[in-house]
Protein backbone atom coordinates (compact mmCIF):
# COMPACT_ATOMS: atom_id res chain seq x y z
CA UNK A 1 0.00 0.00 0.00
CA UNK A 2 1.26 3.46 -0.94
CA UNK A 3 0.04 4.82 2.10
CA UNK A 4 1.82 2.29 4.98
CA UNK A 5 4.69 3.35 2.43
CA UNK A 6 4.67 6.54 2.99
CA UNK A 7 3.83 6.54 6.99
CA UNK A 8 6.73 3.70 7.31
CA UNK A 9 9.09 6.55 6.14
CA UNK A 10 7.79 8.75 8.14
CA UNK A 11 8.38 6.80 11.07
CA UNK A 12 12.25 6.10 10.49
CA UNK A 13 12.06 10.08 9.98
CA UNK A 14 10.56 11.11 12.87
CA UNK A 15 12.88 8.53 15.34
CA UNK A 16 16.00 9.74 17.79
CA UNK A 17 19.01 9.16 16.14
CA UNK A 18 20.17 6.84 19.26
CA UNK A 19 17.18 4.38 18.71
CA UNK A 20 18.40 3.10 15.53
CA UNK A 21 19.90 -0.65 14.95
CA UNK A 22 22.07 -2.40 12.64
CA UNK A 23 19.95 -2.84 9.47
CA UNK A 24 18.97 -6.67 7.88
CA UNK A 25 19.75 -8.22 10.66
CA UNK A 26 17.48 -11.81 11.37
CA UNK A 27 15.27 -11.85 14.28
CA UNK A 28 12.93 -14.00 15.93
CA UNK A 29 9.94 -11.82 16.28
CA UNK A 30 9.19 -8.12 15.37
CA UNK A 31 7.07 -6.76 18.31
CA UNK A 32 5.23 -3.50 17.99
CA UNK A 33 4.21 -2.30 21.59
CA UNK A 34 1.53 -0.22 21.35
CA UNK A 35 0.29 2.61 24.58
CA UNK A 36 -3.25 3.92 25.03
CA UNK A 37 -2.00 7.66 25.91
CA UNK A 38 -5.67 8.68 25.62
CA UNK A 39 -7.27 10.93 28.15
CA UNK A 40 -8.77 7.75 29.95
CA UNK A 41 -5.04 7.34 31.41
CA UNK A 42 -3.88 9.89 33.97
CA UNK A 43 -0.60 10.77 34.86
CA UNK A 44 -0.58 8.01 37.45
CA UNK A 45 -1.49 5.50 35.22
CA UNK A 46 0.85 6.67 32.24
CA UNK A 47 3.63 6.38 34.97
CA UNK A 48 2.61 3.11 36.34
CA UNK A 49 2.47 1.61 32.32
CA UNK A 50 5.63 2.58 31.52
CA UNK A 51 7.31 1.42 34.74
CA UNK A 52 5.77 -1.68 33.65
CA UNK A 53 7.39 -2.14 30.43
CA UNK A 54 11.04 -0.75 31.76
CA UNK A 55 10.87 -3.61 34.85
CA UNK A 56 9.33 -6.60 32.21
CA UNK A 57 12.05 -5.65 29.65
CA UNK A 58 14.96 -5.78 32.35
CA UNK A 59 13.32 -9.00 34.33
CA UNK A 60 14.87 -12.10 33.76
CA UNK A 61 11.69 -14.14 31.98
CA UNK A 62 11.57 -11.54 29.40
CA UNK A 63 15.27 -11.90 28.47
CA UNK A 64 15.22 -15.55 28.78
CA UNK A 65 12.25 -16.14 26.57
CA UNK A 66 14.56 -14.08 24.13
CA UNK A 67 17.55 -16.37 24.89
CA UNK A 68 14.84 -19.03 24.23
CA UNK A 69 14.62 -18.61 20.06
CA UNK A 70 16.67 -19.94 17.06
CA UNK A 71 18.42 -16.66 16.68
CA UNK A 72 18.21 -15.28 20.70
CA UNK A 73 17.01 -11.93 19.48
CA UNK A 74 13.96 -9.62 18.71
CA UNK A 75 13.22 -6.50 17.25
CA UNK A 76 11.36 -3.71 19.46
CA UNK A 77 9.59 -0.82 18.47
CA UNK A 78 6.80 1.31 20.57
CA UNK A 79 4.54 2.94 19.76
CA UNK A 80 1.81 5.57 21.22
CA UNK A 81 -1.93 5.39 20.46
CA UNK A 82 -4.91 7.69 21.50
CA UNK A 83 -7.62 9.34 18.47
CA UNK A 84 -7.93 8.30 14.92
CA UNK A 85 -4.60 10.10 13.74
CA UNK A 86 -3.45 10.62 16.76
CA UNK A 87 -0.28 7.80 17.18
CA UNK A 88 3.20 8.78 16.94
CA UNK A 89 6.47 7.03 17.91
CA UNK A 90 7.35 6.34 21.20
CA UNK A 91 10.97 4.19 20.55
CA UNK A 92 12.34 3.95 17.15
CA UNK A 93 13.13 -0.28 16.44
CA UNK A 94 15.97 -1.68 18.51
CA UNK A 95 17.33 -4.81 19.07
CA UNK A 96 16.87 -6.89 21.94
CA UNK A 97 19.64 -9.55 22.35
CA UNK A 98 21.40 -9.16 25.78
CA UNK A 99 21.23 -7.12 29.10
CA UNK A 100 22.77 -3.94 27.49
CA UNK A 101 20.22 -3.72 24.84
CA UNK A 102 17.03 -4.11 27.24
CA UNK A 103 19.19 -1.44 29.32
CA UNK A 104 19.16 0.74 26.61
CA UNK A 105 15.24 0.16 25.72
CA UNK A 106 14.79 0.70 28.85
CA UNK A 107 15.87 4.07 29.47
CA UNK A 108 14.85 4.96 25.95
CA UNK A 109 10.91 4.19 27.64
CA UNK A 110 12.42 5.92 31.08
CA UNK A 111 12.65 8.95 28.94
CA UNK A 112 9.69 8.31 26.89
CA UNK A 113 7.23 11.59 26.73
CA UNK A 114 3.48 11.47 26.49
CA UNK A 115 1.84 12.54 23.43
CA UNK A 116 -1.88 13.67 22.56
CA UNK A 117 -2.70 13.69 26.56
CA UNK A 118 -5.77 15.65 26.01
CA UNK A 119 -7.58 12.86 23.18
CA UNK A 120 -11.26 11.99 24.13
CA UNK A 121 -11.10 9.23 22.08
CA UNK A 122 -9.33 5.69 21.50
CA UNK A 123 -8.86 4.20 17.79
CA UNK A 124 -7.86 0.88 18.24
CA UNK A 125 -8.56 0.43 14.07
CA UNK A 126 -5.80 3.77 14.19
CA UNK A 127 -3.48 1.91 16.22
CA UNK A 128 -3.54 -1.34 14.31
CA UNK A 129 -2.45 0.65 10.68
CA UNK A 130 0.11 2.63 12.26
CA UNK A 131 1.22 -0.42 13.75
CA UNK A 132 1.48 -2.29 10.71
CA UNK A 133 2.73 0.40 9.34
CA UNK A 134 5.57 0.63 11.76
CA UNK A 135 5.94 -3.59 11.12
CA UNK A 136 6.53 -2.00 7.53
CA UNK A 137 9.53 0.19 8.75
CA UNK A 138 11.44 -2.42 10.66
CA UNK A 139 15.29 -3.01 9.79
CA UNK A 140 15.03 -6.54 10.59
CA UNK A 141 13.81 -9.53 8.86
CA UNK A 142 11.62 -11.62 10.16
CA UNK A 143 8.53 -14.57 9.79
CA UNK A 144 7.15 -13.46 12.51
CA UNK A 145 5.22 -9.95 13.41
CA UNK A 146 3.06 -9.34 16.58
CA UNK A 147 1.48 -6.08 17.35
CA UNK A 148 1.30 -5.99 21.23
CA UNK A 149 -2.02 -3.62 21.73
CA UNK A 150 -3.00 -2.67 25.34
CA UNK A 151 -6.03 -0.17 26.44
CA UNK A 152 -8.56 0.54 28.93
CA UNK A 153 -11.95 1.04 26.66
CA UNK A 154 -13.61 -0.17 23.51
CA UNK A 155 -12.31 1.15 20.09
CA UNK A 156 -14.72 5.10 19.85
CA UNK A 157 -12.81 6.19 17.43
CA UNK A 158 -13.53 7.05 13.63
CA UNK A 159 -11.83 4.41 12.44
CA UNK A 160 -13.06 0.89 10.79
CA UNK A 161 -11.83 -1.82 13.39
CA UNK A 162 -12.78 -4.77 11.48
CA UNK A 163 -10.98 -3.64 8.27
CA UNK A 164 -8.19 -2.93 10.45
CA UNK A 165 -8.31 -6.28 11.64
CA UNK A 166 -9.14 -7.91 8.70
CA UNK A 167 -6.26 -6.19 7.01
CA UNK A 168 -3.80 -7.74 9.82
CA UNK A 169 -5.27 -11.08 9.42
CA UNK A 170 -4.81 -11.33 5.50
CA UNK A 171 -1.05 -9.67 6.17
CA UNK A 172 -0.59 -12.82 8.95
CA UNK A 173 0.09 -10.19 11.39
CA UNK A 174 -0.22 -11.30 15.10
CA UNK A 175 -2.36 -8.75 17.19
CA UNK A 176 -2.48 -9.94 21.25
CA UNK A 177 -4.72 -7.83 23.69
CA UNK A 178 -3.88 -6.46 27.01
CA UNK A 179 -6.99 -5.16 28.26
CA UNK A 180 -6.64 -2.74 31.61
CA UNK A 181 -10.31 -3.45 33.13
CA UNK A 182 -10.46 0.19 35.07
CA UNK A 183 -13.98 1.58 32.94
CA UNK A 184 -15.18 -1.49 30.96
CA UNK A 185 -15.81 -4.38 33.09
CA UNK A 186 -16.27 -6.81 29.89
CA UNK A 187 -13.45 -5.30 28.06
CA UNK A 188 -10.95 -8.87 27.71
CA UNK A 189 -14.04 -10.60 25.73
CA UNK A 190 -14.82 -7.55 24.28
CA UNK A 191 -10.66 -7.62 23.01
CA UNK A 192 -11.18 -11.14 22.23
CA UNK A 193 -14.22 -11.18 19.59
CA UNK A 194 -12.92 -7.25 18.09
CA UNK A 195 -9.42 -6.78 18.11
CA UNK A 196 -6.87 -9.65 18.54
CA UNK A 197 -6.18 -12.09 15.76
CA UNK A 198 -4.00 -14.34 13.78
CA UNK A 199 -2.81 -17.61 15.11
CA UNK A 200 -1.95 -17.95 18.70
CA UNK A 201 -3.46 -14.39 19.73
CA UNK A 202 -4.36 -13.97 23.13
CA UNK A 203 -4.99 -11.77 25.73
CA UNK A 204 -3.66 -11.49 29.19
CA UNK A 205 -5.87 -9.22 32.00
CA UNK A 206 -4.59 -6.25 33.61
CA UNK A 207 -6.86 -5.96 36.88
CA UNK A 208 -5.80 -2.24 37.08
CA UNK A 209 -3.19 0.17 35.99
CA UNK A 210 -1.38 -0.61 39.63
CA UNK A 211 -0.85 -4.47 38.21
CA UNK A 212 0.18 -3.89 34.56
CA UNK A 213 3.44 -4.38 34.88
CA UNK A 214 2.84 -8.00 36.12
CA UNK A 215 0.61 -8.59 33.50
CA UNK A 216 2.77 -7.26 31.02
CA UNK A 217 5.57 -9.40 32.23
CA UNK A 218 3.28 -12.57 31.74
CA UNK A 219 2.12 -11.07 27.95
CA UNK A 220 5.63 -10.79 26.70
CA UNK A 221 7.22 -14.71 27.98
CA UNK A 222 4.45 -15.99 26.11
CA UNK A 223 4.35 -13.76 23.47
CA UNK A 224 8.04 -13.66 22.83
CA UNK A 225 8.57 -17.89 23.82
CA UNK A 226 5.94 -18.80 21.34
CA UNK A 227 8.52 -18.82 18.85
CA UNK A 228 8.90 -22.17 20.07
Amino acid sequence: MKIAGVLAALLLASAPASAQSPFGAEVDLNLVVAIDVSESVNDIEWNQQKQGYIDAFLSEEVLGAILSGPLQRIGVMIIQCAGTSQQAVGTNWLLLEDEESAGRLADLIAGMRRLYYFSKDTSIAGCMYYGMSALDSSPFTTTREVIDLSGDGEHDGHGWLDHARAMATERQVIVNGIPILTDVEDLEQYYREFVITGAGSFTVVAKDFASFGQAIRRKFVLEIASNQ
